[in-house]
């Protein structure tokens, strides 16, 4: 089992972290503790922890904890997230588990429980992360497509022009037609590393209405802005899609993240202006 690099710790009292973090010392390199939802939820959104601990009750009397895994949801199915909660709350620790968490223990039993836990899940993790990170790739590519391909198609509808003659570039125009066109009639297809979505998204950035939530999203102050966080998932796009390349790196696996922030957090301001 590796050691983990970050860990990130969601507990409003101080006191439970610093009397456990000793435990935790073989498993994890560096932890970061914060005391409430909001802050948790802009640590996860910077894609760079790949453990949580979660307190449920981060407030007397308020479940911010079942709140935040609804809020970073589809993420909490690529992290493993551990709830360590207090007594009486096992209602709210079977919640968490419906909504993705992969454990919990009680506070009272942490001391004997909690390290034996964490091995156990980042055990099977380790096994799992081949298949998840494909799943991961396979999702934030039909989103784009969803959303940048979906566009660009209702624009050749209107305009009267086939799709990807007009408004794909011409070097990854036949592939992507072959493809897009087998999906339509029922072939299974991935569509991984198949269409660079920076260059579409760079192409058409003015032409197209879709593109003003994602510049208010990204508060893209240049150009780099605008794509900066796709070419650096493009990587992980390309390992994914050719095994011989190996399996994603930490770095990759951030970058990854963060692009699924990114596209998930643009899907939900569409759906909200349409």
């Amino acid at each position: 089992m590796k050691r983990l690099q970050q860990l990130l710790w969601v507990e409003d009292q101080p006191e439970v972290v610093a009397s456990l973090q000793p435990l935790l010392e073989d498993l994890v390199e560096t932890i970061r503790h914060v005391t409430d939802r909001a802050s948790a939820l802009q640590e996860l959104r910077s894609g760079n922890y790949d453990f949580v601990l979660l307190d449920l009750q981060l407030s007397p009397g308020h479940w911010e904890g079942l709140e935040l895994l609804r809020e970073i949801e589809p993420q909490v199915q690529e992290l493993p997230i551990l709830v360590l909660s207090g007594a009486g709350t096992l209602k709210q620790c079977n919640e968490a588990r419906r909504l993705g968490a992969r454990e919990y223990v009680l506070k009272e039993d942490a001391r004997d429980e909690l390290a034996a836990r964490m091995r156990k899940i980042l055990d099977d993790w380790e096994k799992q992360r081949p298949l998840l990170d494909y799943a991961r790739v396979q999702r934030l590519e039909k989103d784009l497509q969803r959303i940048v391909l979906g566009a660009l198609r209702e624009q050749a509808v209107r305009e009267g022009k086939d799709l990807f003659r007009a408004f794909v570039p011409t070097g990854m125009a036949l592939k992507a037609y072959e493809r897009w066109h087998m999906e339509e009639t029922g072939a299974q297809e991935d569509f991984l590393d198949l269409l660079d979505y920076a260059t579409l998204i760079e192409k058409y950035w003015g032409a197209l209405p879709i593109f003003q939530s994602l510049e208010k999203l990204l508060n893209a102050k240049t150009r780099d802005d605008r794509t900066r966080w796709l070419k650096a998932a493009n990587e992980a796009r390309r390992v994914i899609a050719h095994a011989s390349r190996g399996e994603l790196s930490s770095e990759l696996r951030q970058a990854l993240g963060y692009a699924e922030s990114i596209v998930s957090r643009w899907s939900g301001m569409l759906s909200q202006n349409a």
